[in-house]
């Protein structure tokens, strides 16, 4: 079985089972589908890269940084409302990179997530640029310029901190839960996933 389709598997497992309370059987459905989706869509941007076809490659990754973004700031909102025992507020998330980070900032601080993540939304919003109105950069050159700044690693490196973040949070869920071994127990496989992938528990931040 690959990674994949362990993931899939897995949501299954989850989604049946009826010991997980349902506010935290959400959280781990948001997180496996964020998972899903990263790995669908890394099959996609290999392939395109691959062939040359850097513009498609760079704005498949723009999207899957906006979706895992999207993942880690529903999961901080569901734990910022159970720390302080408040309803979970409506946070619209159909929204640009850019302020979907800012949104990010007032759960979590540390220059280790931001300083890329801020760096990579400056490089975007640069190529968009050039596509739209630079007319002086050929989309050769544009194409070009994607290889050699954003190869493959780089982005999935930022990516895995954004795992690592949600991971983070997600453990802190588990450790409010009202049934905390029952929570371990559904959380323990994913958590293992992302441990042995990643490889970023030394990462600093702090989650306000």
């Amino acid at each position: 079985m690959n990674r994949l389709e362990g993931l899939r598997a897995l949501l299954q497992q989850t989604e049946a089972d009826k010991s997980i309370a349902y506010e935290y059987k959400i959280v781990l459905i948001q997180l496996l589908n964020t998972l899903i989706r990263s790995n669908e869509l890394t099959r996609r941007y290999d392939e395109y890269f691959r062939k040359g076809y850097n513009l498609g490659y760079f704005l498949i990754q723009s999207q899957r940084m906006e979706q895992t973004l999207k993942g880690v700031i529903d999961s901080a909102e569901k734990l910022r409302a159970k720390v302080h025992n408040t309803t979970e507020k409506n946070i619209k998330t159909d929204i640009p990179l850019g302020a979907l980070i800012k949104i990010l900032e007032k759960y979590i601080k540390g220059d280790t997530i931001f300083l890329p993540l801020n760096n990579f939304n400056k490089y975007r919003r640069a190529v968009i640029h050039k596509i739209a109105e630079d007319f002086s950069k050929s989309l050769t050159d544009i194409e070009a310029s994607i290889e050699n700044d954003y190869p493959p690693d780089k982005i999935n490196n930022l990516q895995n901190i954004l795992f690592e973040v949600s991971r983070r949070i997600n453990i802190k869920l588990v450790d409010l839960a009202d049934d905390p071994i029952k929570a371990n127990q559904a959380t323990f496989k994913i958590n293992q996933i992302l441990l042995e992938g990643l490889g970023l528990s030394n990462l600093e931040f702090e989650i306000l």
